[in-house]
This record gives structure tokens, C-alpha cells and sequence, in this order.
């Protein structure tokens, strides 16, 4: 499980219609270190170019493929983010 690809699933699970978009909805689990994370992505399909009338094979190929770098590039942001020393991060007060 050293590469991300073994790490992540992605796995779509509809399409649907909002505000007159229509988004490709997808679920992402993320195992490794003893963590698990659960995670929705929704992609409007107008965004990549892609029409109603296009084969929901080729929504899902283009938009997972899409979803897959939008990971790759927050898990490069948590790394950056971790890299930072305990000593200069804050905990925020309530009240």
C-alpha cells in the first residue's frame, strides 16, 4: 500500500440533478495507517465538457479520472500542512 492508487477507492455512485447542473457523485475511502476516511466528491459535468447525452461510461471514466487528481493534489496540501512543527501551530479558543 505504498502508492496511492492501493490506498484510495473510488467508486461512483450516481448522477444527480441541482440548480441546473447535473453532477457525477462519487465516494472515496481512503485506508492506511489504521486511519479510515469517507469522503464524497460531486462534479458538475458541464465543468469538463461533458453533456447529458454523452455515455455514462464516459462520464464516469472522465470525471473519476478528475476526482483522482483532485486527491492527489489535497494529499500533497496535508503533507505540506503536517510538515509544519507543532511548535508554530495554534489551537483556537471557544468562547
Amino acid at each position: 500500500m505504498n502508492n496511492l492508487e492501493d490506498n484510495y477507492v473510488i467508486k461512483f455512485k450516481n448522477l444527480s440533478y441541482k440548480n441546473d447542473s447535473i453532477f457525477a457523485n462519487f465516494i472515496v475511502k481512503f485506508i492506511g495507517g489504521g486511519i479510515t476516511i469517507n469522503s464524497k466528491i460531486a462534479i458538475d459535468i458541464s465543468a469538463l465538457e461533458l453533456y447529458a447525452t454523452d455515455s455514462l461510461e464516459t462520464i464516469i471514466n472522465i470525471c473519476g479520472k478528475k476526482a483522482l487528481k483532485a486527491i492527489k493534489q489535497s494529499e500533497a496540501k496535508l503533507k505540506t500542512f503536517l510538515s509544519i512543527p507543532n511548535n508554530l501551530l495554534g489551537v483556537a479558543q471557544l468562547g
